[in-house]
């Protein structure tokens, strides 16, 4: 990894035990708003599936809304070998890593738990 890649920390208190991985590279202006994969992984505790199912509503508001306003390019369910939902992957763009950060902090699987795991990379998607 190349050296002064910076580490998000928990954004609120109630990321305590929350493992958030981001590489965030600095992007230029010239290649227009940093894009961002956010990749998260479910816990494996015999609760995780009924916490998925109870916050995935309010999940799914706050990913339209983000794809309203731009910030979400695509998004897709990981699936286990049983074809149940385990994680999410989410191609995102945001003005900054503030913005990132503002968003890793309201996102209901992060604050319900659902993602145990949560890894940001920077991406760049392709034009075609």
């Amino acid at each position: 990894m190349p050296p002064n890649v910076p580490q998000l920390t928990a954004p609120k208190p109630w990321l305590y035990g929350l493992k958030i991985v981001c590489h965030i590279y600095r992007h230029s202006k010239q290649y227009g708003m940093p894009q961002y994969m956010v990749i998260g992984k479910d816990g494996y505790d015999a609760e995780a599936q009924e916490r998925r199912t109870k916050t995935r509503p309010a999940h799914l508001e706050g990913a339209k809304a983000l794809k309203a306003n731009g910030n979400l390019i695509t998004a897709c369910a990981l699936l286990n070998d049983e074809g149940s939902m385990v994680g999410s992957v989410m191609i995102m763009d945001f003005e900054d890593d503030a913005a990132l950060q503002a968003y890793l902090a309201d996102e209901p699987y992060i604050k319900e738990e659902v993602w145990k795991d949560v890894e940001v990379k920077p991406i760049k998607v392709a034009n075609l």
